[in-house]
């Protein structure tokens, strides 16, 4: 299990699976059932590496080095695809974070290939990109973290070559 969160009064967990696929499960009384089709219908959905609740929906970001990361949506029925590919590239094989920060829902990628980059998206459907190029440097693409703390939104990413950094925005 990589991460869990609360959506709609029910407890989710996203499980990393290299078989199969990623798995999403949730708890109803003291049962566990899994809610997703294993790697959302692709094995190369290896992970849930986040999650965050967004506009009365419930977001996942997957782990896909193959084919590029991707974020699907739930109602707590349905999950469907917001994003495929990666923003465009396979190189962004990571939705490494998930945040609601001021009314958009940002998503942090890992790209080992040009650095990091940050999106945002005011519906959960269109995204723009806010940030690229590992914030003006390519070793800074290893994206962990998306947190609100305060009026900032705060970004970790590691950096092989010279150390974690840790990052903030007010807007």
């Amino acid at each position: 299990v990589w991460n869990m969160v609360v959506f709609s009064n029910t407890l989710y967990a996203g499980t990393g699976n290299g078989t199969s696929g990623a798995e999403v499960w949730r708890i109803s009384g003291t049962a566990w059932q899994q809610v997703n089709d294993d790697g959302f219908g692709t094995a190369n959905n290896t992970g849930v590496a986040t999650f965050a609740v967004f506009t009365d929906s419930l977001y996942a970001g997957t782990w896909n080095t193959t084919a590029g990361a991707e974020i699907w949506r739930t109602d707590g029925i349905t999950w469907t695809p917001v994003m495929t590919g990666g923003f465009g590239t396979v190189d962004n094989g990571v939705i490494a974070s998930l945040a609601e920060f001021k009314g958009h829902l940002y998503a942090l990628t890992r790209n080992y290939a040009t650095g990091s980059e940050v999106w945002r998206s005011s519906n959960g459907i269109n995204w723009s990109e806010v940030i690229s190029g590992g914030l003006g440097n390519p070793d800074n693409n290893r994206g962990y973290g998306l947190s609100v703390f305060g009026s900032h939104l705060y970004l970790v990413t590691g950096n092989l070559e010279s150390g974690a950094e840790v990052w903030r925005t007010a807007d």
